[in-house]
């Protein structure tokens, strides 16, 4: 969490994000996503993800996220699909896309687990609102940002 003491109108900013993660199983374009068993969003699908820690990039707070909730390793992210600010005004959160090697477990499973990767065209419900957003976004090609290069996770 970030403090702020500069005249932002809110004391603190949590940032955070999902990983979207695709990948072609038997000519289908899939996402990986996982059930959340936490009370916001319970029972819910959604991307790996969560909150980055003081410290650390976006990049780095994602990357750790989906080791820790799915169990497998972040190569390199992709383009920005979708930002969002809440209205109160203390959550900024991405949805960024992802290239991630191995299968994934549930490192975590009372938090979140089941993880599987749906084809684009058959996902799960209920999705998570955030993965929600980021899918529309993503099929609209509604954001638009500038991508010079990929940032490679070490």
């Amino acid at each position: 969490m970030a403090e702020r003491n500069d005249g932002w109108p809110f004391n603190q900013l949590n940032i955070g994000g999902g990983a979207i993660i695709p990948r072609e199983i038997d000519g289908k374009v899939c996402v990986l996503m996982g059930q959340r068993f936490t009370p916001n969003g319970y029972m819910e699908w959604a991307f790996p993800g969560g909150k980055v820690e003081d410290g650390e990039t976006v990049f780095e707070g994602i990357s750790r996220e989906v080791l820790e909730e799915a169990g497998i390793k972040v190569k390199q992210f992709g383009k920005i699909v979708k930002i969002m600010f809440d209205q109160e005004g203390d959550y900024l959160g991405f949805g960024i896309l992802a290239e991630a090697d191995g299968e994934p477990s549930a490192p975590n499973p009372d938090e979140i687990g089941n993880w599987k990767f749906f084809p684009i065209d058959q996902l799960p419900e209920p999705l998570f609102k955030y993965a929600r957003e980021s899918l529309e976004c993503l099929a609209a090609g509604s954001i638009q940002i500038r991508r010079t290069s990929l940032t490679t996770v070490s």
